[in-house]
């Protein structure tokens, strides 16, 4: 049989103590979970420096302070 148990990270190190004490348990950490894949703009948004930066162009650009430029064709 195996049983997975959720535990908060605050009260893991309890948790695996206990079991471990009975020798029919056998315990495993976890694997490391995958953080959820991000498009650009969530990534742009997710610190405080980017999203005052990302937002502070926007503005920018709606207030018609920008500069156009042709792309460099080789």
């Amino acid at each position: 049989m195996k049983i997975t148990l959720d535990v908060p990270d605050h009260k893991a190190a309890f948790i695996l103590e206990v079991l471990q004490a009975f020798s029919y348990v056998k315990t495993t950490r976890p694997r490391a979970r995958k953080a959820p894949e991000m498009d650009e703009t969530e990534y742009l948004l997710s610190t405080d420096a980017n999203r005052r930066a990302l937002l502070e162009a926007v503005a920018s650009f709606q207030r018609g302070e920008y500069q156009q430029h042709d792309l460099i064709e080789e």
